[in-house]
Order: structure tokens, then sequence, then C-alpha cells
């Protein structure tokens, strides 16, 4: 979820951009010059660190993790790319018109900027190549599987688009928006286990006394899945997670850092809680959660306001905002429901209080954040 926020805020300011932010002329040496910024604000709060002055520097360093949509921004609005791509390549794409291939192009700026914040970051926080190198291989990663719906949603549309009969079905009706965006979800849905794979650093859990016990867990809850994946962050993320809604195609991820922090009852205990997760069907329920509030969005745009641009863009707004709000209300319940599915499936109840302390330090686990209780 690190990432979710800037990819959204680069659609919004794009989609402001076409509306009515309009700027003329190319001025590619500025999009290339605002690559500099993200590296110019690391070394200022690394200089302000060295001086004391933490107060003063902790702004500028967690600007590093948003800056990159600002930066897309003017981009495409004092820089002119929309206008260099159409004057030097031939590629005309917009946001707000039939998904093409050029949205790559026309995104490429904020993908650069994101790569440049990335490492600015990772060199602020560690000081020798190989730690600057694990950190910014893990946020790159992690940066391009929060990008996957967008493309995958960018390549369905496309290949939908080459049909004049299924274009003008989706632009004009209703259902078949619902229909595309639905058939997008799913798709996503259904590839998510390989994407991620593919996107992360992962490897099948070797053979050995952890992967006995998961599976003899597994057995115990009647829970079928693909593999059982270890994943490798460079000991610098410790988590878990379960993806995939077939047992076909289903995952469980275990980070490198979870397995050195815990011992063999606590990563039970996670495992279990994972379990839980497909047990109580969450996945689903997130899935039909996230289609409903994007469907309903647009049916409420294409009803209410037609042909208004900026009514539409302020709807979309408010209904990220509130689904937001929404899911960390669902999230809370759905991880609290997955623990006591743990705790009922091990009889460990201690097991599974060291690895929630463990994971979330035992300050974090006496305050409710977004997606968890106390």
């Amino acid at each position: 979820m690190g990432y979710l926020l800037p990819v959204a805020l680069a659609l919004i300011f794009q989609a402001l951009q076409e509306i009515e932010l309009q700027w003329t002329g190319s001025r590619v040496w500025l999009v290339v010059l605002l690559l500099l910024v993200p590296h110019l604000l690391s070394m200022a709060a690394r200089k302000l660190s060295m001086r004391g002055a933490f107060r003063l520097a902790q702004p500028l360093a967690l600007a590093l993790t948003h800056v990159a949509p600002f930066l897309h921004l003017a981009a495409v609005t004092l820089g002119g790319w929309p206008q260099t791509l159409e004057t030097s390549f031939g590629v005309r794409s917009q946001l707000l018109d039939w998904p093409n291939l050029g949205l790559l192009a026309l995104f490429a700026p904020f993908v650069a900027y994101c790569v440049a914040s990335i490492d600015a970051r990772a060199r602020l926080a560690e000081a020798t190549p190989v730690a600057i190198a694990r950190v910014r291989n893990l946020q790159l990663r992690m940066f391009a599987s929060s990008i996957l719906p967008f493309l995958l949603y960018v390549g369905i549309a496309w290949a939908a688009g080459q049909s004049t009969t299924l274009r003008a079905f989706a632009e004009h009706s209703s259902l078949g928006a619902a229909v595309l965006g639905s058939v997008s979800v799913l798709v996503f849905v259904v590839l998510l286990p390989q994407l991620l794979t593919l996107a992360w650093d992962t490897r099948s859990l070797p053979a050995g006394e952890l992967r006995a016990d998961l599976e003899q867990l597994a057995r115990k809850a009647k829970f079928r899945c693909r593999d059982i994946l270890e994943w490798r962050t460079g000991d610098l993320l410790s988590n878990a997670a379960v993806v995939g809604v077939t047992p076909r195609q289903r995952v469980v991820l275990l980070t490198d850092a979870l397995m050195a922090t815990l011992g063999r009852r606590e990563l039970a205990a996670v495992f279990g809680h994972e379990i839980g997760h497909a047990k109580r069907h969450h996945v689903i329920v997130f899935g039909a959660w996230a289609v409903a509030f994007i469907l309903g969005g647009d049916l409420l745009v294409r009803w209410a306001f037609p042909g208004n641009d900026w009514a539409g863009v302020g709807v979309l707004l408010a209904v990220f905002g509130i689904w937001a709000l929404a899911f960390g209300w669902l999230s809370r319940r759905a991880e609290l429901d997955a623990d006591l599915y743990g705790t009922e499936l091990t009889g460990d109840v201690q097991a599974m209080v060291h690895a929630l302390e463990a994971v979330g330090g035992v300050h974090a686990s006496r305050e409710a954040t977004w997606r968890h209780f106390s």
C-alpha cells in the first residue's frame, strides 16, 4: 500500500491538467531537470541532520515519499510533456480518453521521478553501497507491484478498444463500462499471485522442519495452496501475506526478516492467521469492496454529471477518500478475524501474542492503526 497514494495523486493530477491546467510549449530540459529534485531534498535533509536540526530534516525526508506525483504535475504543465510526445514522437494520449498504450509514455516522467525518489531515500537511510542497494531493490519491487493494476487495466482496455463494437458499448453504456471494469478486476485477481511473485523476489520455502510444521497445520485446517514462498527483502520487511482466491493459484508468502525474527511456534501462528484470511474469504470480500466503489463512482459520475469533467474528478476524489476510510474500517475487522482463527487453529494464544508484538512492536500493539486494532 506504500505507493498507492502517489499513484492515485499522479492520476488525479494528470486528469486536472487535461481539464484545466493547459500549458503551451515543450520544455524537455525541465522534465529532465526535475529528476534532480529528490536528490536535492535528500542532500538537504542529510546536511540538516548532521547539524542536529532533526525537526527541519524530517519534513524533507517525508517529502521524498510523496514528491513524485507533484513533479509529474510540473512535467505535464510547466514542462509540456504531452506536447513533447505529440510533436516529437507523434504520440497523442490522454487519461480521460479511451486508454491506449500511449498512456505508458504519458506517465513515464512519474515513473522516472519515483525511481529517483526511491534512490534518494535509500541513500538518505543507509551509508554503505550494499545497504543502499538492498533498500533500493526492495522499494523498486514494491513500486513495480503498485503500478501493476494500472498497467493491466491499460492493456485490457487497449485490447478491447481494437473492437469498435466493444469500445462503443463501453463508452456509451453504463453497463458496458461496468463490464469492462469488472473484467479488469477479475483478470487482476486471477493473475495477482503470478504477478507478485514476478515483481517480488520470492522462492519456494525450502524443505525442513519449518515447512513440515506449516504443511501439517495446513492439513489440519484443510487448507490448500499452490506453494509456500519465502519473500526475500534483504531482511528489511517483517510481514506475511496470502494471495489468490482458488487453491490452485493461491500462495502464502513469509518474508526473510519475519522468519529470522520469529520462532517456529510464532511462525505457525502467523501462518494460521494467513489461513484465516483465506478461510474467511477476506480476499473475495476486499475484491468485491473495491469493485463496488470503483463501479459505483463511475456510475455516479455518468448518471449525475454527464459531460462535466470537473464534477467527475471531484466525485472520484470523494469516492477514493471514502474508500480509504472504509478500507481501514473493514481491514481492522478482517485482521482481528484472522487473528482469532489462527489462535483457535493452533491453540497457542501466547505464540500469536508474541508474533504480533514482534512484527508490530509492543508500542504499536497497544494502539489501533489504519489496518489493525490494538
